[in-house]
């Protein structure tokens, strides 16, 4: 897969011209399962298919810089600037959440061409807070491209179940573990709409 076309190819897995057909955007639950098969795809696309997750190939993408920034208030925030992305992350955040901010933030760039249709009223001009919904599915996002329903699902059968382990495994921190646990139904009841919270409050979206 040419590196150029990996961000045009994940983003197609989403129903635009369906979204243009209804005229609405997708509800919460819709857009976790697209972040779900988008997330499938990148891994396909990368050759990844065991855990850890080598999220750090995205910045190879030539589309792609990545800055390490000393004191942003939030995890990462990502621009439009001289014809490519560049994705800010907190130098003082842990390696665990640096990598799900890299995630999170490469979702924000799946959905910039798509944002009136996807959240509406979300202006580009950069001023004020972005809607909490992006922020959620990013995060969700973030958690199925690190630690995938079915390879959690794998070990979970396999009996590895302490979170330390888990993390370990899939080289996460353990609140990213528990919130995929409670996802994926293994323990307890499924919670699909509540603030996920392994990233920093604050983490800022694409801004162009």
């Amino acid at each position: 897969m040419n590196q150029k076309s990996i961000i045009d190819e994940v983003r197609a897995v989403m129903p635009v011209p369906t979204l243009l057909l209804l005229g609405r955007p997708l509800s919460e639950r819709e857009a976790r399962t697209v972040a779900e098969r988008q997330a499938a795809k990148l891994l396909d696309l990368l050759n990844i298919g065991k855990p850890s997750v080598e999220i750090e190939l995205l910045m190879e993408l030539p589309q792609i810089e990545v800055d390490i920034v000393p004191g942003l208030p939030w995890s990462g925030r990502t621009i439009w600037e001289d014809g490519r992305w560049h994705v800010q992350i907190n130098e003082n955040d842990s390696l665990w959440r640096s990598r799900a901010t890299l995630a999170h933030e490469f979702k924000h760039i799946l959905d910039d061409p798509y944002r009136e249709q996807l959240y509406p009223g979300w202006l580009r001009d950069g001023r004020g807070q972005p809607p909490a919904l992006p922020e959620r599915i990013s995060e969700y996002f973030a958690g199925c491209v690190l630690v995938p329903r079915h390879w959690l699902r794998r070990a979970w059968e396999h009996g590895i179940r302490d979170s330390a382990k888990l993390a370990t495994l899939f080289d996460v921190s353990q609140r990213m573990i528990e919130v995929r646990v409670q996802q994926t139904g293994l323990r307890g009841t499924e919670k699909p709409h509540g603030l996920i919270g392994y990233l920093r409050s604050g983490a800022q979206p694409a801004a162009a």
